[in-house]
């Protein structure tokens, strides 16, 4: 699965996780403890304006819950994953 990132230069760029470790970002692989730093700097190194989407994105933030991790096929047997993040209410 990916996200295409709509509002972008240039257009066409896609968000990949293939695992707990990786963010692919287009051509650049991004250590998840380096992407997890880059999210932190966006949302604290400048202030925020009214219609800004840092907030909505805290909001979601506070509604994610710990959940079952979703299945691995390895070696054609399917494994349980251990945790995720899943949005609550």
């Amino acid at each position: 699965m990916s996200l295409e990132l709509s509002c972008s230069s240039p257009q066409g760029i896609f968000a990949k996780t293939f695992s707990s470790r990786t963010v692919l970002l287009g051509d650049y692989e991004i250590s998840m403890s380096d992407f997890c730093a880059l999210v932190m700097y966006v949302l604290t190194n400048t202030n925020l304006d009214p219609s800004d989407p840092r907030y909505d994105l805290v909001d979601a933030i506070k509604k994610l819950k710990v959940a079952k991790g979703f299945p691995t096929i390895i070696h054609g047997k399917e494994v349980a994953g251990e945790h995720r993040f899943e949005i609550g209410e």
